[in-house]
């Protein structure tokens, strides 16, 4: 529909535009034959150049015309098209920015929210076969309840078995180290297991103590 508009536009400019250049033709002719008939009879006349000079001319200032009308149009499409794309690129750049700062937001409060924090591990030492190792592990906490015991519980990534529960026993700070003894050849999640005799509360530390991956080279495949 809005193709046909702009047909019928166009069509109606250019037949307005033939009727108006067509007029002022028929009227230059007369004009032009009414001063040769009084150039003949000696009446002083106007200068006139002949018909087909002056259509050419017509033709020529249109063309002209045309081509300023159509340059103006192509540079204020140009400017809006800038424009916009300027708008759009400011308003992803706007979006962006609101996203990023809900995202930091939504991840202070899940901080806030979370019960371990500071989790990390270290690599203390080799067993002289250097098929295990002495890893530390180290994180706080925010609260423990009263009267609870509290356990590391770590598990084989690969399959989720449980490879050591290790009670934590010295409680009186909220921030922990404990060592443990593990396989090189395997891969480890660790959990911090709250147990009180109303409820059990177990919450996965966000560490993966990746001793396989690590030492993958010292692991001879028997």
């Amino acid at each position: 529909m809005f193709i046909i508009d702009i047909f019928v536009t166009i069509f109606t400019l250019m037949l307005f535009i033939g009727i108006v250049v067509g007029l002022i033709i028929i009227l230059y002719k007369y004009l032009y034959k009414r001063q040769i008939n009084n150039s003949l009879q000696g009446k002083r006349t106007f200068g006139f150049m002949e018909p087909v000079n002056f259509i050419f001319s017509i033709f020529f200032i249109i063309l002209i015309y045309f081509a300023v009308s159509s340059q103006i149009k192509i540079n204020n499409l140009e400017d809006m098209i800038s424009n916009l794309n300027n708008n759009f690129n400011q308003e992803i750049f706007n979006n962006n920015s609101r996203y990023y700062d809900l995202l930091y937001k939504y991840e202070e409060l899940v901080e806030q929210d979370k019960w371990i924090s500071e989790e990390e591990f270290e690599v203390l030492k080799f067993t002289e076969d250097k098929k295990q190792a002495n890893v530390k592990i180290s994180f706080s906490i925010k609260e423990l309840k009263q009267n609870a015991r509290l356990y590391l519980v770590i598990t084989n990534v690969a399959d989720n078995s449980t490879v050591q529960k290790v009670e934590l026993t010295d409680k009186s700070i909220l921030a922990f180290s404990q060592v443990v003894q593990l396989d090189i050849n395997k891969n480890y999640s660790v959990y911090l297991l709250e147990e009180t005799e109303m409820e059990n509360r177990q919450e996965k530390i966000r560490i993966t103590v990746n001793l396989l991956d690590k030492y993958r080279h010292w692991i001879v495949n028997e």
